[in-house]
C-alpha cells in the first residue's frame, strides 16, 4: 500500500511466510540500513478492520477548557513533546511532535 502525499509505504508479510514477526524485524533492520529512508516502524491492526493503523510522531493534543495555557505548555514541556502549532479553533488544543525515534512508546 502507498500513500504518495505523506511519501509513506505500507509493506505486508507474504500469507506463506509462517514467523511472520521474524519476517518483518528482517525487514526493519534491512529497511534501517537505507541512508535515503527516515523511518521504518511497524504498522498496528485494528482488530475490527482489515486495515493498517499508521501511527507518527505527530500529535494532536485537547486539554480541558478549564486549564490554564501556561499549564498545558509546561505538561507538553515535560512529556518532551515540541509544540508545532498551537491551534485556534479549539480551546488548549495544540499540534505536537514527539522526540524523533520515539515510536511506539508515544502511544503509553
Amino acid at each position: 500500500m502507498e500513500i504518495p502525499d505523506v511519501d509513506v509505504t505500507v509493506l505486508k508479510v507474504n500469507k506463506d511466510i509462517k514467523d511472520k514477526l521474524e519476517a518483518r524485524d528482517d525487514a526493519r533492520t534491512s529497511l534501517k540500513k537505507e541512508q535515503e529512508l527516515k523511518f521504518a516502524g511497524r504498522v498496528l491492526s485494528d482488530k475490527g478492520a482489515d486495515s493498517p493503523v499508521l501511527y507518527t510522531e505527530n500529535i494532536f493534543i485537547k486539554f480541558t477548557d478549564k486549564i490554564k495555557q501556561e499549564v498545558c505548555e509546561r505538561i507538553l514541556k515535560e512529556k518532551n513533546l515540541a509544540i508545532k502549532e498551537k491551534l485556534e479553533y479549539a480551546v488548549n488544543s495544540y499540534f505536537v511532535s514527539a522526540l524523533e525515534n520515539t515510536g511506539l512508546k508515544i502511544l503509553k
